[in-house]
This record gives structure tokens, sequence and C-alpha cells, in this order.
């Protein structure tokens, strides 16, 4: 019985050990800011990234902290 309860122990120990170590591992991403449209000619950015029901196409780039 008393092993029964330190197995129990560790594999709470190890869970949580588990769950802290991924919010190490995480990365943070920044804005998306909006990129140029490649299927038109020219460099026209677009003022925002945006979709809707007729219109669901939009390109962005985004960076990420390391």
């Amino acid at each position: 019985m008393d092993t029964n309860k330190t197995k129990n122990l560790l594999l709470l120990v190890l869970t949580v050990m588990m769950l802290g170590s991924t919010s190490i591992l995480a990365q943070t991403l920044n804005q998306p800011t909006p990129a140029d449209n490649p299927n038109l000619a020219g460099n026209s950015v677009w003022t925002a990234a945006c979709g809707s029901a007729s219109f669901n196409e939009y390109y962005i780039n985004f960076t990420w902290l390391p």
C-alpha cells in the first residue's frame, strides 16, 4: 500500500515538472504585420490584415522572440 502512494506521488511530481517545462519552451509571437500580395503587381502592402465572408485571403508576416 505504501509503494502505491509513492508511485502516485512520483507520477504527480513528474506531471507537474512536465507541465512546468512547457512554459519554458513557449515562444512569444509579435503582432502580425500586413504583407505584400503576391497576386498583384507592384509593392502594395495592405494597411490591415483582414478577412470577410466574401473575401477570405490575406497575407501577413510575423516574427517571434527567440
